[in-house]
């Protein structure tokens, strides 16, 4: 709890920070969760979570998918014109001039842009 409680007053600072809580089931995770967040000031740090599941182990990059699903309010089964513009706004939202970065997230999605179609997913090229 201490280090959860330093680095959001290093991210008050400015100095952001990710965290990666995991653990057998039953060891408290989410109670460590939920307490830490009931000390936060909500008005001024903005919350965002994802989660894992078994079923998805073997999905890339699901956690990171399902945190920005969860902040963007993408809903399974969207179309892919929905989930584009949801992208889109979020990306635009978080970064004001995201237009480097939409194709990325976009792909994450298995949405198609001119910038991704010759990049490998193993190599990064």
């Amino acid at each position: 709890m201490s280090q959860l409680k330093e680095a959001a007053q290093r991210l008050l600072e400015g100095k952001g920070a990710i965290f990666y809580i995991t653990g057998d089931a039953g060891t408290g995770k989410s109670r460590l969760v939920e307490e830490f967040k009931a000390t936060l000031d909500l008005s001024r740090i903005q919350w965002r979570e994802g989660h894992s599941y078994a079923y998805a182990s073997n999905i890339p990059y699901f956690p990171f998918m399902n945190l920005l699903s969860r902040a963007w309010q993408i809903e399974e089964g969207a179309s892919q014109e929905r989930l584009k513009q949801k992208i889109e706004a979020g990306i635009t939202n978080l970064l004001g001039d995201g237009k480097d970065v939409i194709p990325f997230i976009g792909s994450l999605y298995s949405i198609k842009y001119p910038e991704t179609e010759n990049i490998s997913p193993d190599t990064g090229s």
